[in-house]
């Protein structure tokens, strides 16, 4: 993982000396962000349009009925680093406790694909846009590829919905995708809370009459990034936006007081028109001892 502040870019590679020099903050960050504690009302982050984001925290606790939003991701999605020197409790009754829906690959407008979104680590890339030929995109971006590696956890933003094509009638834009989240916890982990990476449902168009086929892509989650006539539209009218791809989830603990978290990582469903747009393909989540970070 990066220090604090710093910028990896495409092209970037980990060697031996990132990977193992002892200067570079440990599992669960150095804390420099303080304590978040919050129990009630959103607490939004900017996230300045940055492909990935470091926060540092000494714990974390999202009670009550507070919320963790974010804005200003990038447009090909933001992947958000989290990191807890301590405990982290998310216990709150407010759905979704962290909300990373609309933090993936952009949408696209009527007639334009979706955006590809940015992905981490030495696995698949970033979730394929959604095409205008009904399509899920076969390649993401892929920030960083690591040249010294033997054990990675991929982190991808899904791609963004195209939006919808046909030759008459109204068409519907598509989904935007979901971001990235990965938490480090080096205390206690209690999670209840849903937390939610869902790509967007596309936009509906208005049913015509006609002949002609129209067709919509669903955003891809690097997890199936191949082309398949499982994401094309179908029918004869007019028709809807691609859905947006899900997003990642992953939280690593040391300790475990409990979890009965929910975890959201679905792809939007094409919008309807007569033509329903091609879905976007689910991300995954994962929920793990730390056994390998110090």
């Amino acid at each position: 993982m990066p220090k604090q502040n710093e910028t990896w870019s495409a092209g970037d590679e980990m060697t031996s000396a990132k990977l193992n020099n002892t200067g570079f903050v440990s599992f669960g960050g150095d804390g420099s962000d303080g304590a978040l504690a919050i129990s009630s009302g959103t607490t939004t982050i900017d996230l300045s349009s940055s492909a990935i984001v470091v926060l540092n925290y000494t714990s974390i606790s999202i009670t009550g009925t507070a919320d963790l939003a974010f804005s200003n991701p990038h447009a090909n999605g933001t992947i958000i680093i989290i990191k807890s020197q301590g405990a982290v409790t998310i216990t709150s009754s407010t759905n979704p406790a962290i909300d990373l829906r609309s933090l993936g690959g952009t949408a696209g407008a009527v007639r334009t694909a979706g955006t590809n979104g940015n992905g981490l680590m030495n696995g698949p890339e970033g979730g394929g846009a959604g095409t205008t030929d009904g399509r899920i995109g076969s390649d993401g971006i892929r920030i960083v590829t690591p040249t010294v590696c033997t054990k990675f956890i991929p982190l991808f933003c899904g791609g963004g919905g195209a939006g919808g094509y046909y030759s008459a009638g109204s068409e519907g834009a598509g989904g935007r995708g979901a971001g990235a989240l990965f938490l480090e916890c080096n205390g206690a982990l209690s999670i209840s809370s849903t937390i939610n990476a869902s790509g967007i449902v596309g936009v509906d168009g208005t049913v015509v009459g006609g002949n002609n086929d129209g067709c919509s892509g669903g955003g891809g989650a690097s997890l199936n990034d191949t082309a398949s006539d499982t994401y094309r539209g179908a029918g004869v009218t007019s028709t809807g936006g691609g859905g947006g791809g899900g997003g990642v989830i992953v939280i690593i603990y040391n300790t475990l007081t409990s979890n009965t978290g929910t975890y959201s990582v679905a792809g939007g469903a094409g919008g309807n028109g007569g033509i329903i747009g091609g879905a976007g393909s689910v991300g995954y989540s994962l929920v793990a001892i730390n056994t390998e970070f110090i």
